[in-house]
């Protein structure tokens, strides 16, 4: 664990880094895991995907489903995760996207 932050009244986030591994299709080095505060329930996760293509991506697991944010170039350091993170965190609140339909 990296970090821990509050993203609304009822949702917290925890900031996760992997160590390097090189699984064969996708990579997880960075992920930002939110939660209900009161059932401690994950809702969502935001992921930095690398890909053995090369190709990297901001993507989210929720409930029943993937979310696929598109290419991103720019995230070197965690720091640069956690800005793109946060945002992608406020899209799924605010779309209630924590299920698919």
């Amino acid at each position: 664990m990296v970090e821990e932050i509050e993203i609304t009244d009822q949702i917290e986030g925890v900031f996760l880094q992997a160590n390097e591994c090189n699984l064969p299709l996708i990579n997880y080095p960075f992920r930002l895991i939110g939660r209900d505060k009161t059932t401690g329930e994950i809702l969502f996760s935001v992921n930095f995907e690398k890909s053995f293509t090369g190709f990297n991506f901001i993507g989210a697991h929720v409930k029943n489903g993937h979310i696929n944010f598109g290419l991103v170039d720019e995230i070197y350091s965690y720091n640069d995760f956690k800005e793109k993170a946060l945002d992608f965190a406020k899209i799924i609140i605010e779309n209630n996207l924590f299920e698919l339909k």
